[in-house]
């Protein structure tokens, strides 16, 4: 992983990419610790790990798209519309989205 570890510590209310070093990216959100979010998806066998075994990708990235600063009352809603913004403007990039169940929204 290669990311500024200061920018991200204790970072919450966010949409992060984890771009993959072959042009592919997932693009994600929590409003929870994001480390601790990108641990999970590496310690299970989810999408991004089950993607970097099948293509033996060698480094990835993560970077975070957006930051909500502030508890919302509609927190929720307004991360899945930035996160569907950033799935579509990676994907006009050419980028190969690899979020298997959130594809079918776009």
């Amino acid at each position: 992983m290669i990311f500024d570890i200061q920018n991200i510590i204790g970072t919450k209310r966010v949409v992060y990419g984890v771009f993959l070093d072959d042009k592919a990216v997932y693009i994600g959100q929590t409003k929870n610790d994001v480390l601790t979010r990108i641990a999970q998806h590496l310690s299970k066998e989810e999408t991004i790990i089950k993607y970097v075994r099948k293509h033996k990708i060698k480094k990835l990235r993560v970077e975070i798209l957006y930051a909500y600063k502030n508890n919302h009352k509609d927190l929720k809603k307004l991360l899945d519309t930035k996160e569907t913004e950033f799935m579509k403007k990676y994907k006009s990039m050419g980028y190969e989205l690899i979020n298997i169940s959130k594809i079918k929204k776009l």
